[in-house]
């Protein structure tokens, strides 16, 4: 699949979530955590201030939810997730402007499909001070992540199981400045930050998920920028960047037939590694890499 193909599944996927969401629906306020268990549109008021006082704060239970925020925080107490999208939630939408959610175990736990999260307008969607990940897709399909930033303790982004998701929109970054925003929404200009563990992590034999245009820069952890583990086969690593990682595009036996594309991996101590004998069914392609293991890793 070629990159201009890659993006217009991109396209097509976010276009089929808008279309699935219902229309001209009337505006809920939600003033506080709780469930959300009826489909519509809801709003958070700006400066508006969540507390949590154990477990999740806003779980979501019907399909087709749309949350729209404006200058909100969702505090937590260090335990449950942020935003805990159910099984049987499909088609959730969370568009955020100048958010933050911290202070959770996760902070957003998608176990349903075809969820959107984030966005390339205005403030990003900001997860992080002590939390252990930062987005959790839990054997989903089709969910998209574009467009947010966060400061993880252990991974930023964690995809296990399922497959066919899209992330795509990040300046990445591990022990980096929380926060920073380098530009407009159009420079690929948000962080997601893991301390202790991988930017990006791909496992539990999830397939067929794209990662573009991204650009990691870790510091002060061992940890992969884009971690491809757990017998994770087709899944597509393209147009990105990573420096200063433990390894910066790292793939692990028995997670076979990736395609790695035209990505600048340098800088790292380790820049790319392939677990796989002579790098086995995966395609790697234009990858502007100085160590390498093994040679066909490149």
């Amino acid at each position: 699949m070629c990159l201009r193909q890659l993006r217009n599944v991109a396209v097509l996927t976010l276009l089929a979530l808008f279309a699935a969401a219902p229309m001209a629906l009337a505006q809920t306020n939600i003033t506080g955590c709780g469930t959300i268990s009826k489909s519509g549109l809801y709003s958070i008021p700006p400066h508006s201030t969540f507390q949590a006082k154990s477990g999740d704060c806003l779980v979501i239970t019907a399909p087709n939810v749309i949350i729209q925020t404006q200058i909100a925080q969702i505090s937590g107490n260090n335990t449950g997730a942020g935003i805990h999208i159910k099984a049987g939630a499909t088609g959730f939408q969370l568009q955020p402007f100048a958010t933050t959610i911290n202070n959770f175990n996760i902070g957003i736990q998608d176990d349903a499909n075809s969820a959107s999260i984030g966005s390339d307008y205005g403030d990003p969607l900001w997860i992080g001070d002590q939390v252990d990940t930062a987005i959790f897709l839990n054997n989903v399909h089709g969910s998209v992540i574009n467009g947010a930033g966060m400061h993880a303790l252990s991974n930023g982004i964690l995809i296990r199981g399922g497959g066919g998701n899209i992330v795509t929109g990040y300046v990445t970054s591990l022990g980096g400045n929380p926060g920073h925003n380098n530009g407009g929404p159009t420079e690929c200009c948000w962080e997601v930050i893991a301390s202790n563990g991988d930017a990006i992590r791909l496992d539990g034999a999830t397939t067929g998920n794209h990662l573009y245009q991204y650009d990691v820069t870790q510091s002060g952890s061992d940890g992969a920028g884009v971690h491809i583990i757990g017998k994770s086969p087709d899944n597509f690593v393209a147009e990105g960047g990573v420096t200063n990682a433990g390894t910066g595009i790292r793939i692990e036996s028995g997670s076979t037939s990736n395609f790695i594309l035209n990505n600048d991996v340098t800088g790292n101590t380790l820049d790319v590694f392939d677990g796989n004998p002579n790098c086995d069914n995966d395609l790697w392609s234009d990858t502007n890499s100085n160590t390498r293991q093994p040679s066909c890793a490149n």
